[in-house]
């Protein structure tokens, strides 16, 4: 992709010709057996995203103001998970709110889980203050920013909004040794260290779909 628009374009056409199958590879050509076979890949990973969140959440206590943000929260796949409250204690849980660039999946967000979601289009302040955020929680987003001006704006924001005391980095990217494609940008772990300045930010775990690895990433402020 060479501009922003052609970004924007892109995921707005993708979005309105397969809605709640956009994300994850399910791309809606493929045969049902192909679709639940990756959606199945993702789910059988989800107790060990699952487990981290909530290992790291234990970090802020008991407290119910502990606010996250889901950027790039798509057809909100992940709200459920992650506001929810482990073993039934709501001190446990996440003030959740997701941000989207495409205005039909802030759309199919809210109209599966209410008025959570945000738009906010590339290249657009969040519309949040300064150190917001107690957690900042990413899939698959990033690598699909290849844009070096846009992928800058956005890591500068998800800096500036999560907390730089003990603010917790959440990121599932795709490490896999690719040659780009026109709309995704294969990124190993250290770059995404580098690109936070995060240190600390580690694999603690992964999940291959369609045969790529993808990195489960924590790092902290």
């Amino acid at each position: 992709m060479k501009s922003v628009k052609e970004h924007v374009d892109y995921w707005d056409a993708r979005y309105a010709k397969q809605k709640y199958n956009t994300v994850l590879h399910v791309d809606s050509t493929k045969s049902t057996k192909d679709r639940m076979r990756i959606l199945s890949e993702w789910d059988h990973a989800n107790p060990m995203i699952e487990a981290a969140i909530a290992k790291h959440r234990q970090i802020f206590g008991p407290r119910q103001d502990v606010r996250l943000l889901d950027f790039g929260c798509g057809v909100g796949r992940w709200y459920p998970i992650l506001s929810s409250a482990p073993n039934g204690n709501p001190d446990g849980a996440f003030r959740y709110i997701g941000v989207d660039a495409t205005k039909e999946a802030v759309e199919l967000s809210r109209s599966k889980y209410g008025n959570h979601f945000v738009r906010v289009a590339p290249m657009e302040p969040l519309p949040f203050p300064d150190n917001h955020f107690h957690a900042i929680f990413s899939c698959t987003v990033l690598q699909h920013i290849v844009l070096a001006e846009m992928l800058a704006h956005t890591v500068k924001e998800i800096k500036r909004v999560l907390s730089d005391k003990n603010g917790m980095l959440f990121l599932i990217e795709n490490v896999h040794t690719s040659k780009p494609l026109s709309h995704i940008h294969f990124r190993s772990a250290e770059a995404y260290r580098y690109l936070f300045d995060l240190e600390n930010l580690a694999e603690v775990g992964s999940v291959v779909s369609v045969g790529q690895r993808h990195a489960v990433m924590v790092g902290k402020t």
